[in-house]
């Protein structure tokens, strides 16, 4: 082995007699000296040529002038690279002695109705509540909020802790009612009183459909838990509208497994790997039980819009704060009708030195505005909503129309209505009954408080909607003309000086045609300011006028300009490096989380903010 060339040595030019390892050509077995060392040339080339260094042997630049040198081997130490790298994991550290197993359920909610019997007074007497028959199960997808709002309902009434995952299972610690063990050894595919045992899968229930199961057919192992949720127009949107016609709900929970959480955490920290795939099932279960029980935290404090959220998102109030420099300009744009919200990924994973981590990750997301921006400093007072047709700037959803004509020309029309299929929107308007409404509701002992959310009416998260009974159109472009919408409705009836005898008496009025404008005059008192613009189709039939409809808080869809792509690079650009794991650590401190986060769930863990160090 030998080296050539020697010559001074410029860091910037590899090998020399100095730093012989700098110009080492493995393959040969020498160290070659001098010559330019080019950086640019050394990344492209791959490590061999970053090891030689140099190009031009001796007669490069950081060679010349060099003979051949004496030989010698080089025996210097290689530096030691191993650096400390943060992370973005954090500990989940368990409780030295976890006792407490995990249970898995398959959760369903049927419409019920409640049972009354007539009494010697002739009182009608509460006698049990039972499901309604021949009525498909609420759908998760569909009525997620609704369902949440169920379970919520269920574990105050009945005093239970468990986590739900936004679909169709939840996890508990311990079990949430008494059953038969005797059922846990039966075989998949056996039967039971003739009811199929439902088994646990990878997923979930090991029949795929197991989540339609039908209400006549009770599985064993389960149990049926009766709640009343008070239905509440502010709070009812397009999804939840269909279930909440009755109030009263039948939630069955039917067992699928029981996890050994203790055993899991030994076999992942001691076990050797035969015994770690033995009991992958398990491991995996146990995995996705702490995961679950973390979402569910997260729902605490956080918000996730969606059918099946992954990113949890800060609420509005906490998002001036925790936004950065280049992010924070477009939030405080008192005029846009759309904001970046910072939020979270989350993902539980277990290690090989058998801890729990919290795998989180920053997500920035557009979203449209519910209410348009309102400084922290500014005067008190109620935030202005996010209207659809925009008075001051002569807009429909962003389209520059004329508010007092109607909208004739097809660009516009076609631009309108590919905005609007886009949008979520609330729909809200505040009737103007006769005085007669007013005494009737005050002879009920009603408050002025009470009566003026009677005026008011509420839809929310609603979507437009094809009405098939109309040639599949969902918007038609006028409400005061009688060729383009119009239906029959009967005169509201005088009840000034007549009684219930003489109405009864009083000669049947054919109905009449009006139009959507006629209509909200006639039976809601309300005139409305643009008459031409168009209304729109929500579904059931029901047309409303565009002015009615409110800007709802949802994703921006195609949220991919430049100028968003632009704020979102300056964004992560500034937080690159260490600062994002410190970002994301100071994130998960605005998290509601107790010391003792999963109490609650009886699953002893603390979640530590600080990240880990690997």
């Amino acid at each position: 082995m030998s080296y050539h060339g020697g010559g001074r040595y410029d860091d910037s030019r590899g090998g020399g007699r100095d730093y012989p390892d700098r110009g080492r050509d493995r393959e040969r077995g020498e160290f070659r000296g001098g010559g330019s060392y080019d950086r640019s040339r050394s990344r492209d080339e791959g490590p061999r040529q970053n090891d030689r260094g140099g190009y031009s042997g001796g007669r490069g630049r950081g060679g010349g002038g060099g003979g051949r040198g004496p030989r010698a081997t080089y025996r210097g130490a290689r530096p030691n690279l191993a650096y400390p790298v943060k992370t973005n994991m954090f500990a989940l550290t368990p409780k030295p002695n976890v006792t407490e197993d995990g249970y898995q359920y398959l959760v369903t909610v049927f419409q019920a109705k409640k049972v009354f019997t007539v009494g010697e007074d002739e009182k009608r007497i509460f006698s049990h509540s039972e499901i309604i028959p021949n009525k498909e199960p609420v759908d998760a997808t569909r009525a997620g909020e609704l369902i949440r709002c169920i379970l919520n309902r269920l574990r105050r009434v009945e005093t239970l802790s468990f986590a739900y995952d936004g679909n169709s299972l939840i996890n508990s610690a311990g079990p949430l009612f008494e059953f038969d063990p005797d059922n846990l050894m039966a075989d998949p595919g056996e039967t039971n009183g003739g009811h199929e045992v439902v088994k646990a899968g990878k997923y979930g229930p090991e029949d795929p459909g197991g989540h339609n199961i039908s209400a006549a057919k009770k599985p064993p192992n389960s149990k049926d838990f009766f709640i009343s949720v008070k239905k509440n127009s502010e709070d009812e949107d397009e999804d939840t509208s269909r279930w909440i016609r009755g109030s009263s709900f039948c939630v069955r929970l039917t067992f699928i497994c029981k996890l050994d959480v203790s055993r899991a955490l030994a076999l992942v920290r001691n076990g050797s790997s035969d015994e770690k795939l033995k009991s992958l099932k398990d491991i995996e279960g146990t995995n996705r039980m702490f995961d679950n029980f973390l979402k569910d935290q997260m729902f605490n404090s956080m918000q996730s819009p969606g059918k099946n959220p992954n990113r949890f998102f800060f609420q509005a109030n906490k998002q001036e704060s925790l936004l950065g420099n280049a992010l924070q300009r477009v939030f405080q744009n008192d005029r846009k009708t759309y904001a970046p919200f910072v939020g979270l990924t989350q993902n539980v994973r277990f290690g090989e030195d058998g801890n729990v981590y919290f795998e989180a990750n920053e997500c920035v997301n557009y979203f449209n505005r519910e209410f348009f921006y309102k400084s922290p400093h500014s005067p008190p007072g109620e935030q202005r909503r996010v209207p659809l047709v925009n008075p001051h700037e002569s807009k429909i959803a962003g389209v520059s129309v004329n508010l007092k004509a109607p909208i004739n020309d097809e660009g516009k029309r076609k631009e309108i209505e590919q905005t609007l299929k886009k949008l979520t929107f609330h729909l809200e308007y505040k009737r103007n009954p006769p005085r007669e409404w007013y005494e009737k509701v005050r002879s009920k002992n009603k408050t002025d408080a009470q009566i003026e959310k009677m005026k008011t009416r509420v839809r929310k998260n609603l979507k437009i909607k094809r009405d098939d009974s109309r040639g599949k159109a969902c918007i038609l472009w006028a409400a005061d003309d009688p060729q383009i919408y119009s239906f029959e409705k009967r005169k509201p009836r005088n009840r000034d000086a007549t009684t219930q005898e003489n109405q009864d008496e009083e000669p049947t009025e054919p109905p009449i045609k009006i139009t959507l404008a006629e209509y909200f005059m006639q039976h809601h008192g309300i005139r409305l300011m643009y008459p031409s613009l168009p209304i729109v189709h929500i579904g059931d039939k029901n047309w409303y006028p565009v002015e009615m409809l409110y800007q709802a808080f949802d994703r921006t869809k195609d949220a991919n300009s430049p100028g968003h792509v632009s704020d979102l690079l300056q964004h992560f650009d500034s937080i690159a490096g260490n600062k994002y794991v410190e970002r994301t650590s100071s994130l998960l401190k605005q998290l509601d989380f107790n010391d003792d986060s999963f109490e609650k769930n009886r699953i002893s863990s603390k979640l530590r903010a600080g990240p880990v160090v690997g």
